[in-house]
């Protein structure tokens, strides 16, 4: 079976980075991931992050202190959990 290739362009590192840091507080260890290419070239390409409730594990990974001095301060107003709805509202 062959390899497939995705290639997605320009997609925002801190909402992508915060989302992915707010699953990983809350104990996800997968997600799946699709991804839709813009047609025109000055717009970012889209992304899907989707949980499913196996990916979960029973404990949260880390408090969220001991990962905050790794990411950037981003300001939003996301609600405490998240739907797949709001997350490709962010991206």
């Amino acid at each position: 079976m062959a390899k497939k290739s995705l290639k997605l362009n320009k997609i925002p590192i801190t909402a992508l980075m915060q989302i992915l840091a707010e699953l990983f507080e809350e104990g996800v260890d997968f997600i799946d991931i699709e991804g839709e290419g813009s047609e025109k070239d000055n717009e970012s390409d889209r992304i899907k992050v989707t949980v499913r409730p196996e990916y979960y594990s029973d404990e949260p990974n880390i408090e969220q202190e001991d990962i905050s001095d790794f990411l950037p301060e981003i300001k939003t107003d996301v609600k405490k959990r998240l739907t797949d709805d709001d997350i490709n509202d962010l991206i």
